[in-house]
């Protein structure tokens, strides 16, 4: 079974990448590991004309594509296991360089937007596990 907040990350850095807010979010290691996990995505995808357009359309930073390419993305992780492994691998190695913000805390978004959490790592795993059921948003204290 394919993880579709992988999928959700993955289109994550392609749009960062496109709007240039990489370099932000990441050490210099992981943009270059970024730009790799990229190609193999682009490479897979090639040959997919709905993947080809809405790649394309990513490019010229059309946002509205995110969730067609997460599709495209799964599709092609859940037709090829070592695809997957390969990109999921990739994927732990990236979200390891982001950057951390002055007060020690890290920024961890999935998806559309529609998940984050920002803290140290304990809480980060308690905001994601209450977010679960609340579709990203969390109720008042």
């Amino acid at each position: 079974m394919v993880d579709p907040v992988t999928a959700g990350i993955v289109v994550g850095f392609l749009a960062d990448k496109v709007l240039g807010t990489a370099l932000e979010k990441y050490t210099e290691g992981a943009v270059e590991k970024i730009n790799g996990l990229l190609g193999k995505v682009w490479d897979k995808l090639r040959g997919n004309p709905k993947a080809e357009i809405a790649l394309q359309a990513l490019e010229r930073q059309d946002l509205s594509v995110k969730t067609r390419l997460e599709t495209y993305l799964l599709d092609a992780m859940e037709d090829d296991p070592a695809f997957k492994d390969e990109i999921e691998a990739l994927v732990g190695e990236i979200e390891s360089g982001k950057r951390q913000s002055a007060d020690g805390n890290t920024m961890i978004l999935s998806g559309q937007g529609s998940k984050g959490a920002i803290g140290n790592n304990n809480q980060i795993a308690e905001t994601i596990t209450n977010t679960t059921n609340y579709n990203g948003v969390m109720p008042a204290d």
